[in-house]
């Protein structure tokens, strides 16, 4: 395997606000104080990681992890002997991802995790070091309870190299070890809302809408909230992060349940961002959809333009629950939950509408059972053609593509991982991305100084390139990130040629053009089966002998997805040799078909020519 790349330390950007920002900033501040709606109390970081993560009900104990518990400890033996037996198979220790068991550890409690800059120093010196627009950092991380610490109270010492801070942020999730990850994310406290190009006027309207206000004309009435009302807000510098904090904290270590949280969180991010004047942002495309792990600004900790970040509890709130939540979703939306959805988040329950059992899935597929749960091998990703690569860099690189502030990195560590899914050499990806510094940096609002498109952000994205994780990301996900679905969309109706392989064409037409050619290139007609092609029977189709064998591998289910899904047909065809079984069992009268182990298609496809052969559709 290649070495890495040495990452360079990150030049954090850090500028003077103009008066414009500052009085923004101001008034988000004062307006939470002193609005007539709500009693919002300012609060500290101390305060502000008890609203988050203490819940009253649990009578003192603190949703924190004591490092060296004895939870912690079998915890840990269970990672270490994954890792051992990923190794041994030459699996590379950066790709491995822990399968753990948790039942066996009910009382196991986790940590929240605050990730902050440090300045960077002179050797030698005190002396910050900088660079044009910002400071030069170090990475650090902190949790929230110390392993030396009782599991009874909560100390806040540690938490002084984040006060003053250029950037600390932190997530409503605890996590299991030292790495803010998905795969290490345990418990989510809540959903953070984050609302960009945040002025005078839209944060009057943003907690407006949290209240009942009128709504319809005059001969229909109603009286509706568009927001659920936040639990905390705070003013991160250009916007808002709108807390909402659930009532009960949410098992997420299953894949399935944090898709679902995430799922909600998208659906209230949407709706937030849709609604008038919440945010100056122009387009539908500029919504900035975040994964369940992202982190936020921390109170005390410094904005962009070197102001303290300020936070509010609001006295009125409570808690939530996701049936609560889910209501403020759009009912069109694709990421409002449905009943299922709900109760599985509600029962801890993992979801997934074709779900087997453990066991049952040892049976059905052994070859899986064996490296995914047995040896702990990870999930296969997915690659992708040169053309995909080449069609998304096409289409960053057109100045015609209306590429976002919020979404100038994201399209760049894009370009990043579709070159690493398309096998595309890192120094093409990299003069790629390079090349659109200057372009990036000139979307920057004339009046925001401290949101310039920097080298080492196009350096950050890059990095995406060298992360094995990369290979897991998905379609949808680089959609959302990249901001330029609508644009797409709008593409394929105005102008199909771009995106299809007629070029344009009408199919009619398409074919018109294919048949001259295959007449230039056989003059005789040598291209024309003049039979015909060969009609399918359940005697010569291997797709019916393939779910012949599955269905006798599986006797008691029906479920033709599942089928489908396992051999990778489509459900139509699943459904048109369904009955094959079934039919050659009547026609045998009733007999019993005898197998050895390890029945194989070539031994149905005998029982299928014996007993259908005489089947009218057989030919």
């Amino acid at each position: 395997m290649a070495a890495k790349k040495k990452k360079g330390a990150p030049v954090l950007q850090v500028t003077e606000p103009t008066k414009d920002v500052l009085d923004a900033f101001e008034f988000k501040s004062n307006f939470l104080l002193n609005n007539p709606y709500f009693d919002f109390k300012e609060i500290g970081i101390e305060d502000f990681l008890d609203k988050i993560f203490v819940r009253p009900k649990d009578n003192g104990r603190w949703p924190f992890e004591a490092e060296q518990c004895e939870a912690y400890k079998k915890w840990r033996k269970e990672y270490d002997e994954g890792l051992r037996r990923w190794e041994e198979a030459g699996g590379d220790v950066s790709d491995y991802v822990p399968n753990i068991d948790y039942k066996n550890m009910p009382e196991f409690r986790s940590n929240p995790i605050i990730f902050y800059f440090a300045p960077k120093l002179e050797k030698g010196t005190d002396k910050e070091i900088w660079k044009e627009h910002g400071i030069v950092c170090e990475p650090k991380r902190v949790l929230v309870l110390k392993d030396t610490e009782s599991a009874d109270t909560l100390s806040y010492d540690f938490l002084d190299p984040v006060r003053g801070s250029y950037f600390a942020i932190i997530s409503p999730v605890t996590f299991i070890g030292y790495h803010r990850t998905l795969q290490n994310a345990r418990w989510c406290y809540g959903i953070a809302v984050d609302l960009d190009y945040v002025g005078d006027k839209e944060m009057e309207t943003t907690i407006y809408w949290m209240t009942k206000i009128k709504t319809g004309d005059k001969d229909n009435p109603k009286v509706e909230q568009l927001l659920p009302v936040a639990n905390m807000v705070t003013n991160s510098g250009h916007g808002l992060h709108l807390y909402f904090l659930f009532e009960t904290p949410i098992d997420i270590h299953l894949e399935s349940q944090r898709n679902l949280v995430e799922k909600l969180k998208y659906g209230l991010i949407e709706t937030c961002w849709k609604l008038t004047y919440t945010t100056r942002a122009e387009k539908r495309g500029d919504i900035q959809y975040q994964g369940i792990i992202q982190g936020y600004r921390v109170p005390g900790s410094l904005t962009k333009f070197k102001k303290e970040v300020r936070s509010f509890y609001n006295e009125d709130s409570k808690y939530f629950t996701v049936r609560e939540l889910n209501k403020f979703v759009n009912k069109e939306s694709i990421y409002r939950l449905t009943d299922k959805e709900i109760e599985a988040l509600e029962s801890g329950t993992p979801y997934d509408p074709d779900r087997v059992t453990l066991a049952e899935a040892k049976k059905r597929w052994p070859e899986w059972y064996q490296e995914r749960i047995v040896e702990g091998k990870p999930p296969k990703t997915w690659h992708s053609k040169r053309s995909l690569y080449d069609y998304w860099v096409k289409l960053i690189l057109s100045e015609n593509t209306p590429i976002s502030v919020g979404h100038r990195y994201y399209c760049l560590r894009f370009i990043a991982v579709l070159g690493k899914k398309c096998g595309i050499p890192r120094e093409d990806v990299e003069r790629n991305i390079m090349s659109q510094i200057k372009r990036m940096d000139d979307l920057t609002p004339k009046n925001d100084t401290s949101n310039h498109f920097l080298e080492s952000d196009a350096k950050a994205a890059l990095d995406a390139y060298d992360d094995e994780g990369s290979m897991k990301t998905s379609w949808k996900y680089i959609m959302a990130k990249s901001g330029l679905s609508s644009y797409i969309a709008e593409l394929k109706v105005q102008n199909p040629k771009l995106i299809t392989r007629r070029n344009g064409r009408k199919q009619k037409e398409h074919l018109r053009r294919a048949r001259l050619l295959c007449e230039m290139d056989y003059p005789n007609d040598e291209w024309i089966n003049r039979d015909g092609r060969k009609k399918e029977t359940y005697t010569n189709s291997k797709n019916a002998w393939k779910i012949a064998v599955w269905r006798y591998k599986n006797p008691t289910s029906t479920n033709k997805s599942a089928c489908a899904k396992e051999l990778s047909m489509s459900r139509t065809t699943v459904t048109k040799w369904w009955d094959g079984v079934d039919l050659a069992f009547e026609k045998s009268g009733g007999a019993h078909f005898h197998f050895p182990f390890g029945i194989t298609e070539k031994a149905v496809a005998n029982i299928f020519k014996e007993f259908l052969s005489d089947d009218p559709s057989d030919g």
